[in-house]
């Protein structure tokens, strides 16, 4: 694994992602903040409003419902976790991923204080999503990132001088997972047409498989060494070693 580690690894956002089974027990999540807190520098609270109509009555109304999100914020490995009533999930997001130590301490204790507190919990959806990004001059280098495949695809597109976007998407299928790449050039200054031909590679790895329990939790490394196989098969291979 210490040959895996890619120390540069362009990554400039890396979200971890629990979506719940919905169920109206999970709209305060002010238990679990308060058990997990001491893990974090500050807590930030954010209310948001969510308007529903209510058709079981009568006569239909719309009703206003306050949620609370709780965003834990851990500043030295500038990193969050947000709790969120209204979307019944959880998430890490940080913008310094190195490698699965970035995340694992602080998601399993996180997720053994919900197991032990919420009856019956059950997922929806685990999710890790890697967005990458990698600087090119000019389409030259757009080959010195991507392999000859990959480049080949996003060259092809670009060859279109009104083109403001080219981004092809891939989607794969495992025994217990699922995965979507989108590589390409995301244009950082669309809609106007493409100038600049930086490389955005967004990886989605993910387990939306029905009724997730906390014995299942152990693919969150499965969807790890996916997205990681992935990325080392999107990109160049001189890239590649740069990296390590």
């Amino acid at each position: 694994m210490e040959n895996n580690l890619l120390v540069r690894n362009g990554v400039k956002k890396f979200i971890l992602r629990f979506d719940f089974q919905k169920n109206p027990s999970f709209y305060d999540f002010s238990n679990i903040v308060n058990k997990c807190s001491h893990l974090f520098d500050r807590v930030e609270q954010i209310n948001r409003t969510n308007f529903h109509l209510d058709v079981t009555k009568d006569n239909p109304n719309i009703e206003k419902k306050i949620f609370v999100d709780y965003k834990l914020i851990l500043e030295n490995k500038k990193l969050n976790v947000t709790f969120s009533g209204l979307d019944q999930a959880f998430w890490l997001e940080t913008s310094s991923y190195k490698d699965n130590a970035t995340y694992k301490d602080i998601t399993n204790q996180i997720l053994d204080f919900i197991f032990d507190n919420i009856i019956d919990v059950k997922f929806n959806r685990i999710g890790m999503r890697f967005i990458n990004y990698f600087e090119a001059k000019d389409k030259a280098g757009i080959k010195k990132i991507l392999n000859k495949n990959t480049s080949q695809n996003v060259l092809n597109m670009i060859s279109n001088e009104c083109i403001s976007r080219a981004l092809c998407q891939e989607e794969y299928n495992f025994e217990i997972s699922k995965l979507r790449i989108i590589y390409g050039v995301i244009n950082k200054f669309f809609p106007s047409t493409i100038k600049t031909y930086d490389i955005s590679i967004d990886i989605d790895s993910y387990d939306d498989s029905p009724k997730i329990e906390r014995n299942s939790y152990n693919s969150i490394d499965s969807l790890n060494h996916n997205a990681y196989n992935a990325f080392v098969n999107c990109i160049n291979n001189k890239l590649l070693e740069s990296l390590k």
